[in-house]
């Protein structure tokens, strides 16, 4: 007597894994709203080639592009002002999908209770995220 439930994966659809490249390029026009140099492109596929851990570069890539003066990231005060909003323009920005509710109240908890997380913080943990390499 038990119902069948059709079950989906929580990222949606996504099973095509971005390449290097794509990676890359898509993260730098996130943050910053442009295109990535073609010399830039070059010299960030360089540690992919030369250094076994992927994820380490990838949140090495993130880091700095979030340090870059041209990022895109909102002030503190306006994610902690609406957090649900912040999050929702987080997940259409990097997933391209709205955020469940279980999303929303875990990053509103975790942002209420903790007064150092920060916008950036947030940034990267969303962009070195499995679902993030994902299209």
């Amino acid at each position: 007597n038990v119902n069948d439930v059709q079950v989906n994966k929580p990222a949606g659809e996504k099973d095509n894994v971005k390449q290097q490249a794509e990676f890359i390029a898509i993260a730098f026009a996130d943050l910053t709203g442009n295109n990535v140099s073609t010399s830039t492109l070059e010299t960030l596929l360089a540690p992919y080639q030369a250094f076994g851990d992927q994820k380490l570069i990838e949140q090495m890539i993130i880091k700095s592009f979030l340090n870059l003066p041209e990022a895109n990231v909102p002030p503190a005060s306006t994610m902690r002002a609406d957090i649900d909003a912040f999050m929702t323009d987080a997940y259409n920005k990097f997933y391209n999908r709205e955020p469940d509710e279980f999303e929303l109240w875990y990053f509103n908890e975790l942002i209420t209770e903790d007064a150092d997380i920060t916008p950036q913080m947030v940034y990267l943990a969303i962009m070195t995220s499995d679902e993030y390499r994902y299209y």
